[in-house]
Parts: C-alpha cells; structure tokens; sequence
C-alpha cells in the first residue's frame, strides 16, 4: 500500500480522535462554583461526587473536593441533577496485515479501516 494513503489515514484517525476529544470537553463545561455564603468562588469541572461531596477540577488540572453541605443552593441543585459522562468504547484494531504491525512496531503510520 502506498505511504501517501497511510499517511492521509493516519491524519484522519488523528483528527477524529481529536474532534471526539474536544466533544468531551465540551460535554464537561467548567463553571463557577460558590460557597454557601457567595463570599468564595472556584472556576472548576465537576467529575464525581459522592452521597456528601463533589470532585472538582480546577484549570491547572489540579481537583478539590469539597463537601455537598458548603455549596451555594444553586451549586446543589446543579450537582443533584449531573451525571457523569458515559464512558466511550475503546477502538479495537483488528484485521491489520503483518506488514501493518511492522510498521506500527517501527511507529509508522497505518490507514486503519481503509
């Protein structure tokens, strides 16, 4: 098979991983998070909670939790509602030639599925 063909696969198994991260991302918005008495705020992403507290991930990747009874109302009613992102499936490579895990194992490109 030509590298050229190889290659312009590679790309677009490049780009539809990308697109499908930057999905995800978005699914997952971060927002502003409020204490109780609105005198604290904390821009964060929320990825899990608890029966008592919240996982939040700040923008330096860095998470905090903190418990459900210090939240604003609003922050409450937000993380009562949420649920977690579905897990995605994982891409399974089948069907690859010899020759396709030759070059995968040098780490050359292969045109997957095409």
């Amino acid at each position: 098979m030509n590298r050229g063909i190889r290659s312009a696969g590679w790309l677009w198994l490049v780009f539809a991983c990308g697109w499908v991260g930057l999905v995800s991302a978005q699914e997952q918005a971060s927002r502003t998070w409020s204490d109780a008495s609105g005198a604290f705020q904390l821009q964060a992403t929320l990825v899990q909670r608890t029966a008592d507290s919240v996982t939040l991930k700040k923008s330096d990747g860095s998470q905090v939790t903190v418990p459900l009874q210090l939240l604003s109302a609003a922050d409450q009613a937000y993380v009562a509602q949420w649920s977690p992102p579905e897990a995605k499936p994982a891409v399974v490579l089948k069907d690859l030639t010899a020759a396709d895990h030759q070059a995968l194992a040098a780490g050359e490109p292969v045109l997957i599925g095409g």
